[in-house]
């Protein structure tokens, strides 16, 4: 920064100099900065140490020099390069004489070459910073003053040092004069080159010049532009409000989650946001600009739009209705589109504008909403008759086993009563099925194994599928147990089972497999619906017909079959799905026409052991009671009547109520006497839970045993199962009747 600014002001004394003139001195100005510096620095030394053999005189010659550097310097300041040249010559000069002085006074030939140093130096500086006339003067002067030293020291001196130190000076001379011829050379190139520097200066300033008008030519541009800009300022307020209002509107387009589009009057597009592009299947950063919107358009629904819709929006400015995409994928996407026109401050219409609403998942859940209202209506409907229902099938089913039990084998009536049996069990199942996919089944969930339970059916199963269909069961050995009503995985199998003979008529190959699955997080991304955790695996396997790829995302609906009317109630595979989600599983369905069907259920794994008893099926004559009195309170007449003759007959004492007060006065009576309490829960004045919870204050240890068709309060079926009351569900059969009180007083619980 300082060098720069002693630069900017020799180049002002310099001006009228030439380029070549002013460099020299900018070289020159530091040249004798340093030369002073360095001799006080000298000056120092030789007067604080012994370094010098003549300090005294040294000192003195670097004072002189020094005060001549000063001088040199005040004289280049001036403007006088020339004379500041000759004093730095000078002053070179005056310290070869001192050098002089000292060697005739040491007279010691080691010195004289000093002199011959300091001779090159004022050679060399002469060279660079001296012009051509004040090279030819110094080298000249120097020349002949160490000819005269010569001669002096030869005829002054008549001794072998003054001959040496004349023949040092010949010597001296003889290098001046190859130094002068090498300075006028030096001097002629340094100069050649600096004037041809000068010479792309001047071109510079030239072109520098010429710039100069170009720049003020643009000035004039500039003040004449900036006088339009002044004019165009108003509307350039105007289009940055428009476009602060266009940013706004991209901003809240892109933020939304509807798509929208604009298209010119021919239909290709302008602008789609990102909705727009996710609607139809495509990354977000896909360009689509340039596209005709006609090409995301199914080919059927291309005319209806270019001859119905395009009209109306023109005739009245919109248009809004339902029309279907094609996504990327190729398939159809049902959307909701309001297409209106754009048009500018003259009310010409410029653009269209289209808003684009995916109605997938809205339709998803209005089809899930009237899947949930018809199995409200189904439940509704099967909890209303559930109750009278099963009574009824009760008393129908209780006094045919009643029946049968009074007939020899060889009667060939209960071959009849077999069959009022068997549509007793159909329509108890129907009932069961119902409740079970409107979710209103009573359920009693126990830690179970599914092998058990396959192992249980399978000749039920065998007999099922009839003798053109071959069974194979591949059970894990060591399967884990999960928690769930057995009566519910009996339902499972049934009804997978049935679903597949009936798909195999020409006969076949059934496959039962239960396997334990252990999913992680990486397995679950290949595998649809499923999670992480430890499941149970229950599959079913045919060689059948297989299921048509339209019907596969119904197949899990109520009321849905292929078969032949009569055939099928529709309600196997929904009871299925609906058993599988309440027990928070999920199924794989894999399934090709003519390939057979496999059906995987996954129902989560529980680290118990199972808890259910599986006891061979005694005869029912060592199900008979030893005389015990059995409170039976019903308000269903026919039940009650069975009830108390099935009892009756195999070996009990009954007393008979039809409320819980004349229950609670009948008990009361015959407190000592009663050891059972058959209680149904739905009662006229009161429920059954009431009666048990009422007499457990005025008895202890007295046994129960509760029954029911149908319980609309879901409070009290939680009752039974957190308090593990002794339950038999309707409609029963005089085994299950005679086999729960067994199991009763076997326990010998108390309430």
């Amino acid at each position: 920064m300082l060098s720069g600014k002693f630069k900017e002001r020799l180049g002002l004394i310099y001006n009228d100099e030439s380029y070549i003139i002013q460099q020299k001195a900018y070289v020159l100005f530091w040249l004798f900065i340093c030369t002073i510096l360095v001799y006080m620095i000298v000056n120092v030394i030789n007067l604080t140490t012994s370094a010098s053999t003549h300090p005294y005189l040294i000192s003195i010659s670097n004072l002189v020099n020094m005060f001549l550097n000063i001088a040199g310097l005040i004289v280049l300041l001036k403007g006088r390069y020339n004379g500041a040249v000759f004093v730095i010559a000078f002053s070179i000069l005056s310290r070869v004489v001192s050098g002089i002085i000292i060697k005739f006074d040491l007279f010691v030939q080691s010195g004289f070459n000093n002199n011959i140093y300091f001779t090159f130096v004022i050679a060399t500086l002469v060279a660079l910073l001296a012009t051509r006339a004040l090279i030819h003067i110094i080298f000249v002067f120097l020349i002949l003053f160490n000819i005269s030293i010569a001669l002096i020291a030869v005829y002054a001196f008549n001794s072998p040092v003054a001959s040496m130190t004349a023949g040092s000076t010949i010597n001296l001379v003889i290098a001046l004069i190859a130094a002068y011829i090498t300075a006028i050379l030096l001097s002629v190139i340094t100069e050649r080159a600096l004037e041809g520097t000068e010479e792309e200066l001047i071109k510079n300033k030239k072109l520098s010049d010429s710039l100069e008008m170009k720049v003020q030519e643009l000035q004039a541009m500039y003040e004449e532009m900036e006088s339009m800009n002044e004019a165009l300022e108003e509307n350039s307020n105007e289009i940055m409000e428009v476009n602060n209002e266009l940013n706004i509107f991209k901003d809240f387009a892109e933020a939304s989650t509807q798509g929208f589009v604009m298209t010119d009057l021919k239909g290709f597009i302008l602008y789609t946001n990102a909705s727009m592009r996710k609607i139809v299947g495509l990354d977000t950063d896909v360009d689509v600009r340039g596209d005709s919107v006609l090409e995301y358009f199914p080919g059927e629904y291309r005319d209806k739009f270019l001859e119905e819709i395009v009209p109306l929006i023109k005739e009245h400015k919109s248009w809004s209705g339902e029309l279907p995409l094609i996504a990327n994928s190729g398939n159809y996407v049902l959307t909701l589109q309001n297409i209106f026109l754009l048009r500018d401050d003259m009310r010409k219409a410029f653009s269209f504008a289209n808003v684009v609403t995916d109605l997938t998942e809205r339709k998803t859940l209005e089809s899930q909403l009237i899947q949930a209202q018809k199995m409200e209506a189904v439940g509704r409907l099967a909890g209303g008759v559930a109750h009278d229902f099963n009574n009824y099938l009760t008393a129908i089913a209780g006094y045919g086993s009643l029946l049968i039990s009074q007939m020899d084998d060889d009667d060939s009536r209960v071959e009849y009563v077999e069959e009022i049996l068997k549509a007793s069990d159909k329509s108890s199942a129907l009932t069961r099925q119902l409740l079970t996919i409107s979710k209103r089944q009573m359920l009693y969930p126990v830690v179970m194994n599914i092998n058990m339970e396959v192992m249980d059916l399978q000749r039920m199963l065998s007999r099922i599928i009839g003798e053109n269909i071959e069974l194979i069961t591949e059970l894990e050995e060591n399967l884990w147990s999960i928690r769930i009503d057995p009566v519910q995985v009996e339902q499972i199998i049934l009804n997978l089972v049935i679903n597949a003979r009936d798909a195999m008529p020409d006969g076949g190959r059934l496959i039962v497999k239960t396997e334990n699955k252990h999913f992680t997080e990486y397995d679950c991304v290949a595998l649809e619906k499923a999670r992480p955790g430890d499941f149970a695996c229950l599959s079913v396997q045919d060689t059948g017909v297989g299921i048509k790829r339209e019907h596969m995302d119904h197949i899990f609906e109520p009321f849905f079959s292929t078969k032949e009317n009569g055939k099928g109630t529709g309600l196997g595979l929904s009871v299925i799905y609906a058993i599988t989600q309440q027990q928070e599983g999920w199924i794989n369905v894999n399934s090709g026409e003519g390939s057979g069907t496999i059906f995987r259920l996954f129902f989560p794994a529980v680290r118990e052991l199972s808890g259910v008893n599986r006891e061979k099926r005694k005869p029912i004559e060592e199900l008979s009671g030893c005389g015990e009195h059995i409170l039976v309170v019903e308000d269903k007449d026919e039940v009650r009547k069975f009830t108390v003759s099935a009892l009756t007959k195999f070996g009990y004492i009954t007393s008979e109520a039809s409320t819980v007060k004349d229950a609670l006065r009948i008990f009361r009576e015959k407190r000592d006497n009663i050891d059972i309490i058959l209680s149904d829960i739905k009662l006229p004045d009161r429920t059954g839970i009431d009666l048990i919870q009422q007499l457990q204050y005025e008895k202890e240890n007295f046994r129960f045993l509760l029954t029911s068709g149908y319980m609309e309060k879901e409070s009290l079926w939680n009752i039974i199962v957190e308090n593990d009351y002794p339950f038999l569900p309707k409609p029963y059969t005089l085994y299950e009747l005679l086999q729960s009180l067994k199991a009763v007083i076997a326990k010998n619980t108390s309430g």
